[in-house]
């Protein structure tokens, strides 16, 4: 089951997404809204923000998850470090028991040194769509339906599979601030996509290790990092958090049973 919490102006709509509908306070609607939230989307001032459940809720033609979750990507990396031949296996599966999952994947990329860390995220993300069972693609085109602009805490291309103008999307990173300039001022239907957390088309700027995480969002860590170059990406950032309404769009393991008729 996917959660969608939509906060506008102070008021929250949950809404659950279950075998590709939208059920919210036990009713299915098809992106039906408060009046506060339409008027929110007609103005252009709402952004959806995407988390990883909507990646995890695709799965491939054998109804296979299709990407792996946090804890299972780094079981992976602990796979590679073993077939590498490196120090750092046992730790991270150790880790990865614990829960923490952050210092896992700080010890995973500091043992699958340079372009194997890169290589390893590559293999794990650029995948083959066409193995995707197409009704995942229902999900993706409702959230583009809220928003021509999209910010996204995912690696992966679903929400440019998704969308029905895939060829006409600007990627937006955290060092382009060209694009960044154009995600801020907004001002046409262009679809715009802000990959927050880094892209696979760019693996060595994605964010996976708490090193990542602070050069990105503590302005202490930007000035103490020498490669930091995330200043306008975070001012942005907050400035979006301040005029916009987010909608946010998440993952939870919960399953969902029907109602009683």
């Amino acid at each position: 089951m996917l959660i969608i919490l939509l906060h506008v102006n102070s008021v929250t709509l949950l809404f659950f997404w279950h075998n590709h509908c939208v059920i919210a306070l036990g009713q299915s609607l098809e992106l039906n809204y408060s009046g506060h939230a339409t008027k929110k989307i007609k103005e252009q001032e709402l952004v959806p923000l995407i988390g990883a459940g909507v990646s995890m809720s695709l799965t491939d033609s054998a109804g296979k998850p299709f990407f792996p979750s946090w804890s299972s990507l780094l079981v992976r990396a602990a796979d590679k470090l073993k077939a590498e031949n490196k120090d750092e296996e046992v730790l991270v599966r150790q880790l990865v028991k614990m829960g923490k999952l952050q210092d896992a994947a700080n010890y995973a990329k500091a043992g699958l040194s340079g372009s194997l860390w890169y290589d390893f995220l590559k293999t794990q993300f650029t995948l083959n769509y066409a193995n995707l069972d197409p009704h995942g693609k229902e999900l993706p085109k409702a959230i583009w339906q809220l928003s021509s602009q999209l910010i996204t805490l995912n690696y992966d291309k679903v929400m440019q599979w998704g969308s029905e103008q895939s060829a006409n999307i600007t990627v937006v990173d955290n060092s382009n601030e060209g694009a960044l300039a154009d995600f801020a001022k907004a001002t046409d239907a262009t679809p715009l996509i802000w990959h927050l957390h880094g892209h696979i088309d760019e693996p060595a700027q994605i964010i996976l290790t708490p090193e990542g995480y602070t050069r990105l969002y503590s302005a202490t860590g930007q000035q103490q990092s020498g490669n930091a170059h995330f200043p306008q990406a975070l001012q942005i950032l907050q400035s979006t958090l301040v005029t916009k309404s987010l909608a946010l769009f998440h993952y939870t393991v919960v399953t969902c049973k029907p109602r009683p008729k």
